[in-house]
């Protein structure tokens, strides 16, 4: 009898607790870092007349598995599963700098689009157009993206629809010459191009207007 207890002990007492996630917790895909999967040297489209930058977009979100392409959650809901994560862009890209009202004050606004973005405005938008900002709001620091994707992730819009959420992490130059936001679902990392025959660089894209600038001259 004190055998067969002290055999027990040792198959059951002494294991280690299971650290596989039961079947109802999410998985959260990590954050893959591996690198763009272009030349950064290439030219991957024709020259839009905006300054180009290499840009690399990943994502994903809770959908209701029912219904994939219903309403999608940035956060964690009862009853729907965290979609696969895919890389939307992953090239060169066109950036836009949009003046605002302030200019002085840390906030900036930049429009990045895709190799195949229509500027035309005609529909379908061909690509991917994402608006990325940094506010600020009574002294907190916030960044938000916000991208032009249906529900299935489709870019199905002229302009951004779809705020994918103001919880973002930076981690970069302030002059967005080369920068990363990432929060645990969403990751957008922009380099700059080191050779690029048709357009030449001009960094930093936050830079004041012309006019302010002829009028402290």
């Amino acid at each position: 009898l004190y055998a067969a207890l002290l055999i027990s002990f040792l198959l059951f007492g002494c294991s280690k607790s299971s650290t596989e996630p039961r079947l109802d917790e999410p998985i959260l895909t990590p954050i893959e870092d591996l690198g763009f999967s272009h030349n950064v040297e290439a030219d991957d489209g024709e020259w839009d007349g905006l300054e180009k930058v290499y840009a690399k977009f990943t994502a994903q979100w809770y959908v209701d598995p029912n219904d994939p392409e219903g309403l999608a959650w940035q956060f964690e809901s009862p009853g729907y599963v965290l979609r696969e994560r895919e890389v939307f862009l992953d090239g060169v890209c066109s950036v836009r700098r949009v003046e605002r009202m302030k200019r002085d004050d840390g906030e900036w606004d930049i429009q990045i689009s895709g190799p195949d973005y229509n500027f035309e405005g005609d529909w379908p938008p061909g690509d991917f157009w994402l608006s990325v900002r940094k506010n600020i709001t009574d002294g907190r620091t916030w960044y938000n993206i916000n991208w032009n994707a249906n529900l299935a992730g489709e870019p199905a819009y002229s302009k951004a629809q779809w705020n994918l959420g103001e919880d973002f992490q930076f981690d970069g130059e302030e002059d967005l010459s080369s920068f990363t936001l990432s929060n645990d679902l969403v990751k957008l990392e922009v380099k700059p191009i080191p050779s690029f025959s048709k357009v030449p660089l001009v960094h930093p894209l936050i830079t004041k207007d012309s006019s302010e600038s002829n009028r402290n001259n």
